[in-house]
């Protein structure tokens, strides 16, 4: 099926996946109340572990040896760090202003291709870029102290940076590897690595916190079935921009489960970098269509 058969589906299943994935942020959340975080790391990546584990016995090509392997497992361990990151910050944040934040790394990964890929960033989208961290700066409030987000905001950095090289070794490794394979390498790398942690911290889980765990996993898997499967039935230009649907589960999540409401700064802040993210979206399809039209003009 072309992926553009049935655009109005695509975009309806994207904002399915947006709410599934507020869905399972604030489940996370809930969970790191009485559950070790890198015990909540783990066990997603043991169900992820699970599902694989048919899809690598039904072909086993997927562990080969390649010239790719240490970059496929420096991009896992760069996803790893991304949600280990991530946890940290949902279990000392709001759930709306861990969300909003998380949404600079779309700027990193354009600072980051330009300066490490070597692709071309004009000043339109380097100013883009300065007015989405402006916007971060508005979020975090640093020195403001009171009610600021304070040090916490740096582990959503963390995590956007580990995710943006993440994004970056996906470009590089993507034109040799298939994406099964690149998600192979990534379970097996988080489930190795978190393991050791996990253990150091384990208690085992009730039914109720067990329950927490398999329901966020599960619901994740599904969730990026969704994007799959949003990106077969519309273009990317379609979709992406609902990405940011995602901040306004997190703030009616945020209120209907713990009780907190984004303030006024994190609302601005997240202005900010909605529209500063849309711009830089915006210029991306139009390079790529400005380059398409001279292609097909050669």
């Amino acid at each position: 099926m072309a992926h553009s058969d049935h655009p109005a589906r695509g975009v309806l299943v994207m904002m399915g996946a947006q709410a599934i994935f507020g869905i399972t942020d604030a489940i996370q959340k809930l969970a790191m109340e009485t559950v070790p975080e890198m015990i909540v790391v783990w066990s997603r990546f043991a169900l992820f572990a699970a599902f694989f584990l048919p899809v690598v016995a039904m072909r086993p090509a997927h562990l080969a040896s390649t010239p790719e392997r240490r970059l496929l497992v420096l991009r896992g361990c760069c996803f790893l760090g991304a949600t280990c990151f991530m946890a940290g910050a949902l279990a000392r944040l709001p759930l709306a202003t861990a969300t909003t934040l998380m949404f600079v790394g779309p700027f990193i990964v354009t600072a980051m291709s330009a300066l490490i890929l070597r692709e071309g960033v004009g000043w339109r989208r380097w100013s883009a870029i300065g007015v989405g961290f402006l916007g971060m700066l508005v979020v975090v409030r640093p020195g403001a102290g009171g009610d600021a987000v304070g040090w916490p905001a740096l582990l959503v950095l963390g995590s956007t940076v580990c995710w943006s090289l993440g994004v970056i070794a996906t470009r590089v490794v993507g034109a040799r590897s298939e994406a099964t394979t690149m998600l192979v390498w990534q379970t097996i790398t988080g489930f190795a690595l978190s393991a050791p942690f996990a253990l150091l911290a384990w208690r085992t889980p009730d039914a109720r916190e067990a329950g927490l765990l398999l329901l966020n996993g599960c619901l994740n898997l599904v969730g990026q079935w969704m994007v799959v499967r949003a990106l077969q039935l519309a273009p990317v230009s379609a979709v992406a921009p609902l990405t940011y649907t995602v901040i306004v589960w997190a703030t009616l999540l945020g209120w209907s489960m713990f009780g907190t409401l984004p303030d006024r700064w994190t609302l601005a802040g997240a202005a900010i970098i909605i529209l500063s993210g849309l711009y830089v979206w915006w210029r991306e399809r139009a390079r790529a269509r400005a380059a398409a039209a001279i292609a097909a003009e050669g």
